[in-house]
């Protein structure tokens, strides 16, 4: 009898949808649980016998579709985080130069010989700097404008710093976008030797929740192509995913910053949850047992903060459906970070309640990210390695 403690679940990127590469090398997934199925569809006739029963029920379709739940570590959900944004890829920076200064007043880094531009800096991106002898001007900082020899960022440096030691600006970016990826995912029943592959994955969405004194936790939502079951894996080989710590809600949230702002007392948050959604939608067609493609629909990415109810600021962003923005920084005890960011986001609902007595009087106020007019994008993530 098949244990759960005995399974495991691998993944591979596809280059065509719906087949597994030749020779696959696969990357063992850290997860908490899994939901997927392999759906199929049948009918039954309509034959009318004077026996009474049933001529047939013949297949007539099939789906793939299920959940993959994993706690949140640097590295570990990469690619999931990349196909469910629909991005094209992460993009990296890395710049390591003598000529960058600090300009406290004007809210900006300066070179003199560094192109921003040509290293890949774009407006709306998180990056890290470091190098500068005081201190504030070193640590994360989100890219407002971008030109060939400044970059102007918030929140500001904190000191005017002259050009002349090393300084380093890196980061990893993923945003919201067209691009499909699809995965062959194996779920291996390791103790009985039964595997099941699952073809041309793509990501409906995905769900992130960060709750005081919790995990943070994702759960990925997977459409599919069709499936198999063997008794060997079809891995060639299979590398492990990073192994760094699990991320939670106390010792890792290293920041939340709401409409620019840190969020802080008395407004404190409690929990906070994302989800993204493509609305992905099978294209069934004649001749075809499984889907003979699926269809993308508009990306969505809304959630719900939940926080001590202290100021009436939060609520009043609700009443007037002014714009704010939201981030988030989760960093591990080695110094990886990852970065959540919407920048242009509407409070769609909210309530304030004393629900009983004995009780702390929440705000919950659920919102939705829009896309932001100048920087073309409605939500990224940002990753960044311990140096």
């Amino acid at each position: 009898m098949a244990d759960s403690n005995r399974v495991s679940l691998r993944s591979v990127r596809e280059s065509v949808w719906g087949e597994t590469p030749a020779s696959p090398a696969m990357t063992a997934l850290r997860i908490t649980g899994e939901s997927l199925k392999y759906q199929l569809r049948t009918a039954r006739s309509n034959e009318i016998r004077p026996d009474r029963m049933v001529a047939d029920i013949p297949q007539v379709g099939a789906s793939v579709s299920g959940d993959i739940g994993m706690e949140l570590s640097h590295g570990a959900a990469d690619d999931f985080l990349m196909a469910a944004l629909f991005a094209e890829d992460w993009q990296a920076v890395a710049i390591s130069a003598d000529d960058i200064a600090a300009d406290a007043g004007g809210g900006r880094f300066t070179s003199s010989l560094t192109d921003f531009i040509a290293e890949g800096i774009t407006p709306g991106q998180w990056v890290r700097v470091g190098g500068f002898a005081n201190a504030g001007n070193n640590g994360f900082f989100r890219v407002i404008a971008v030109e060939a020899d400044e970059i102007a960022v918030s929140p500001a440096p904190t000191a005017d710093e002259s050009a002349g030691a090393t300084i380093a600006i890196d980061a990893a970016t993923i945003r919201n976008g067209v691009t499909p990826h699809s995965f062959t995912l194996e779920r291996g029943l390791t103790d009985v030797g039964e595997y099941f592959a699952y073809r041309g994955c793509l990501l409906t969405g995905a769900r992130l929740t960060i709750q005081a004194g919790q995990i943070a936790t994702a759960s990925f939502g997977m459409i599919g192509r069709d499936a198999s079951v063997a008794g060997s894996s079809i891995a060639a080989s299979v590398s492990e995913s990073p192994a760094s710590s699990v991320l939670n809600a106390t010792r890792n949230v290293a920041s939340i910053r709401e409409g620019g702002a840190e969020l802080a007392g008395p407004n404190f948050a409690r929990s906070l949850s994302l989800n993204l959604a493509n609305n992905l939608r099978e294209q069934m067609a004649v001749g075809s047992f499984g889907a003979a493609g699926i269809g993308l629909g508009q990306f969505q990415a809304t959630g719900q903060i939940e926080t001590y109810f202290g100021s009436r600021a939060l609520y009043q962003k609700f009443l007037d459906g002014s714009d704010s923005a939201l981030s988030v920084r989760l960093t591990d005890s080695a110094g990886n970070a990852l970065i959540l960011d919407l920048p242009r986001l509407r409070f769609t609902d909210a309530d304030v309640m004393a629900s009983g007595p004995n009780e702390d009087v929440m705000a919950r106020l659920s919102f939705e990210a829009i896309r932001h007019p100048s920087e073309g994008f409605a939500a990224a993530f940002h990753r960044f390695v311990a140096g």
